[in-house]
């Protein structure tokens, strides 16, 4: 009966130790996974307004060449 009750006591400790290395793998992974999403997240945040940026000074440039006194004379 002891030496069942050992054998027990092992193999519960060992389940316990691949359940947590499990429980550990999954958290390392779902870290990783969304560190990448937020990542990507904001390199493509960072490339549209940077695109935005650059049609917005686009769209100044023109606005300060418009030449009034020109326009109305025409």
């Amino acid at each position: 009966m002891q030496v069942n009750a050992e054998y027990a006591q092992t193999e519960a400790s060992r389940a316990d130790n691949v359940v947590q290395d499990e429980i550990d793998k999954f958290e390392q992974m779902k870290l990783t996974d969304i560190k990448r999403y937020l990542q990507d997240f904001t390199l493509i945040n960072l490339a549209f307004h940077a695109r935005a940026m650059e049609m917005y000074t686009n769209a100044h440039q023109q606005l300060l060449n418009i030449d009034i006194a020109h326009d109305l004379e025409v």
